[in-house]
């Protein structure tokens, strides 16, 4: 038996993958801890294992090695895997492997460490660095749980999530760099916004005025085509770090347009005839999964100011006639099968190689203890129950309603993999997965 750590950060992208690869993992007698990514920060880590993530450190570059150093002094091993390492903004892969490097220094890692990339190309350019970490070349559990072989388990959920919606548009969005859901300061402070260490000033403002423009040039092809579409549902997601007011607004006269931002992708994504989409990666998820995809780019925006690698996917439209043909003719522009984004996500059975992964670790690491810091757990369940008498959330549980969710994640997991294994929480940031 091996300690798996297996820390979220944004649930709402990652609770299914997290859930999968959780029970995979313990139906193979492995024990896994499910944890907010700080949670053992404040309680201590419990015992030597394997971390599997990118939360080792806190922030980019420049890294603290405080929290890293933490762990391996407490002898785990630190599997890096960065949930957003793949999709960047740009359209050739020398742009991403420069922003890449701009995110993350994996020179610190030790030799019992080991990194998972998306791709080929990062794998390659992580090669090159004669780093002293072997390099795996795993492919994302995020996009791994869009396949069809999982649709069966999620038949259930997916309905009911979804509100007995199906067979809609889904227009996913991704403009949080001009529609902050916390405001402008989280793309021009730099004490608040990743992008202002990666941009100039310039660049900055350049992307942000474009991100707008975008954005409003979608909500105006949304507005027209739904018009023309008067019996068929457009179901609207903002990215989970926009501003849903903007829509609100916009599509308050727009009786067939929905705007919904309940729960993870995946079940809006299985339910719907098509994905409209600008840059989002959730256009690659929609393509695994065999849907229509239409990448709306209108005129004068093909340039770096989207992530490009989405874009290549599915049908191409600039404008809302052209949106409008591909969604009244879907058997005319059937889902494309020119995957470009291979070279980026090479490997789709994720779980599937890390799970076997961990099998092929030295078995030295198994029959591994445990010990909670008895102190610690009580000081971190006295806050939640305090939180929860004041009816206030607790800033590192800001997914509270879907770290609850967990535990029915886990049980549609274990109807797919035909396992039993249990779900035991050991308060709101942590909950222990094992047979």
């Amino acid at each position: 038996m091996k300690n798996i750590f297996l820390p979220f950060e944004v649930l709402e992208r990652e609770l299914f993958s997290r859930a999968f690869l959780s029970v995979k993992l313990a139906k193979n007698g492995h024990r896994v801890f499910l944890f907010e990514h700080t949670y053992f920060d404040r309680i201590g880590w419990p015992g030597k294992g394997i971390y599997l993530g990118k939360n080792c450190f806190r922030t980019e570059i420049p890294h603290s090695s405080i929290f890293y150093d933490e762990m391996k002094r407490k002898k785990i091993k630190v599997w890096f895997l960065d949930e957003e390492g793949g999709v960047y903004f740009g359209n050739t892969e020398e742009e991403w492997k420069d922003q890449l490097d701009k995110r993350f220094d994996l020179s610190g890692l030790k030799e019992d460490d080991k990194i998972l990339c998306w791709g080929k190309w990062q794998k390659n350019h992580l090669q090159n660095k004669n780093l002293c970490a072997s390099i795996f070349l795993s492919g994302s559990p995020n996009y791994d749980v869009f396949q069809k072989k999982y649709n069966r388990a999620f038949k259930n959920y997916d309905i009911k999530l979804t509100g007995g919606r199906k067979n809609f548009i889904l227009v996913n969005t991704r403009f949080s760099l001009g529609n902050a859901r916390l405001g402008i300061d989280t793309t021009f402070d730099p004490d608040k916004s990743a992008i202002s260490k990666l941009k100039s000033r310039s660049k900055i403002i350049n992307s942000y005025v474009s991100n707008n423009l975008i954005m409003y040039s979608m909500i105006q092809m949304i507005i027209t085509v739904a018009k023309r579409n008067p019996h068929k549902h457009f179901i609207v997601r903002p990215h989970p770090n926009e501003s849903k007011q903007i829509y609100e607004y916009m599509f308050l006269d727009s009786k067939n347009v929905d705007v919904i931002r309940k729960g993870p992708s995946d079940s809006w994504v299985r339910l719907s005839d098509a994905l409209i989409h600008n840059g989002c990666s959730t256009a690659i998820q929609a393509n695994i999964a065999g849907k229509n995809v239409i990448s709306y780019v209108p005129s004068g925006f093909e340039d770096d100011s989207t992530t490009g690698l989405p874009n290549t996917i599915g049908h191409y439209a600039k404008n809302s006639d052209e949106v409008n043909e591909i969604i009244n003719n879907l058997d005319k522009y059937p889902p494309n099968k020119n995957n470009y984004w291979e070279n980026t996500i090479s490997n789709l059975n994720s779980i599937d190689f890390i799970s076997e992964l961990v099998e092929s670790e030295d078995s030295k690491d198994d029959n591994n203890r445990i010990s909670l810091n008895r102190n610690n757990l009580f000081i971190e369940k006295l806050k939640d129950k305090i939180s929860s008498i004041l009816n206030r959330k607790r800033s590192k549980y800001a997914d509270l309603s879907l770290i609850n969710s967990i535990n029915s994640s886990i049980k549609i997991a274990n109807s797919h993999y035909d396992s039993d294994v249990i779900c035991q929480k050991i308060s709101n940031g942590c909950y222990l997965i094992q047979k």
